[in-house]
């Protein structure tokens, strides 16, 4: 497996979509190709920030103007 091959399938192999014969590979691929095993572990970590971050507030007036919208029935 190529560098451009592991790139296209990393998110289904993180995903749990992939074929094993195709997880083999990857695996193999990661541990012999520092590169490819550090842009993992930066999209691992980049995910975890993501998820353990504060979620974006909608500002109330938005929020406000989506009830209306809705107490209408119009959109």
């Amino acid at each position: 497996m190529s560098c451009d091959d592991l790139l296209r399938r990393l998110t289904e192999y993180e995903d749990g979509v992939l074929p094993a014969d195709l997880c083999g590979m990857l695996e193999a691929h990661l541990r012999d190709c520092v590169p490819c095993a550090e842009l993992r572990r930066d999209l691992e970590l980049l995910s975890g920030m993501c998820r353990e971050g504060p979620q974006p507030a909608m500002p109330e007036e938005l929020r406000q103007r989506l009830r209306a919208l809705i107490r209408s029935g119009s959109g």
